[in-house]
């Protein structure tokens, strides 16, 4: 099977081994969307909005459920001080005893898989799942997008890029706010054969780096920017994924790229991808801030393109 297959399927037993397509869990007397609304009421009283957004339920099904839960003395209801004809749901004193049965249910489910567990295999479970649930609400969220450069990007592409530059304090010769190409990346891109994909936060350009060839075989990881806004939310790894799947897509065996020392977090970006410390190209003439070279060789998908 291909990777994401495998991975499909082990979410399947992980949600069947887990009773979650279950009616109910008949030792607690709940059904599992009634559970997990005890659990998110355990934290702050709710809306009955605000709860179907977070369990991603229908608002129908939502009311469903509470009123069940309050039918069954579970949950309470009050008028929210501001607006009388919103009701915000609370747990009962009944209903935290019954949270604690939920808890410690959650709990021996868990322990007894662990049981089969080593130490090093329980902490990169974890981990794992830790990194999984947060790629999976970053993949949600709707409100950056990333696609191909065009001509009309060049301006918005060189603020971004000038922005980030002197916010580091490297507005100076020898560095690309001061190369004329900096004006019409796109342009340097197309022409090359390479790629250019910018990130947008609405209407804004936020973001962008490019695969730009050299050889046959070899091409440049090159003008990864991003501004303050758009760090942290992943959408670095998803510039990256889509460059090297480009690279592999027209042949190359290698890609190589120049950093500075002192951007730490783009070394440990660079890092996780599996690039490693190397001599530049031969062929290659960098930025006179840049003294550091990576290399990562890939497995090219199709022959290498010819060359012009």
């Amino acid at each position: 099977m291909e990777p994401y297959a495998q991975i499909r399927a082990d979410i399947r037993a992980l949600v069947r081994n887990l009773g979650v397509l279950q009616t109910r869990y008949p030792e607690l007397g709940l059904g599992v969307t009634q559970c997990h609304a005890l659990l998110e009421l355990e934290a702050r009283e709710l809306s009955l909005g605000e709860l179907g957004a977070i369990l991603q339920i229908e608002t129908s099904t939502a009311s469903r459920n509470l009123d069940t839960l309050e039918r069954h003395g579970l949950i309470a209801r009050r008028p929210a001080r501001d607006d009388a004809r919103v009701k915000l749901h609370r747990l009962s004193a009944r209903g935290r005893a019954k949270l604690d049965a939920v808890n410690r249910r959650g709990d021996r489910v868990v322990a007894e898989a662990f049981a089969h567990l080593t130490p090093g295999e329980r902490d990169t479970v974890a981990a794992g799942l830790s990194l999984f649930s947060r790629a999976l609400v970053r993949a949600q969220a709707r409100d950056v997008a990333i696609r191909p450069s065009t001509s009309a990007d060049n301006p918005a592409i060189a603020r971004v890029i000038r922005s980030v530059l002197e916010e580091l304090g490297q507005d100076k010769p020898g560095t690309a706010y001061h190369e004329p190409t900096t004006r019409r990346i796109h342009d340097v891109y197309a022409r090359a054969g390479g790629l250019y994909l910018v990130v947008e936060r609405g209407d804004r350009l936020v973001g962008g780096a490019g695969i730009l060839p050299h050889t046959r075989t070899a091409c440049e990881l090159k003008n990864m920017y991003f501004l303050a806004e758009a760090r942290g939310g992943g959408h670095a790894n998803r510039v990256v994924n889509q460059l090297l799947d480009f690279a592999r897509g027209r042949g190359f065996g290698e890609v190589f790229l120049e950093t500075y020392s002192g951007w730490t977090a783009a070394r440990a970006l660079y890092e996780s991808f599996g690039f490693t410390r190397a001599a530049p190209p031969p062929f290659y003439r960098g930025h006179a801030l840049c003294d550091l070279h990576y290399r990562l060789a890939i497995a090219p998908e199709t022959p290498p393109p010819p060359r012009r």
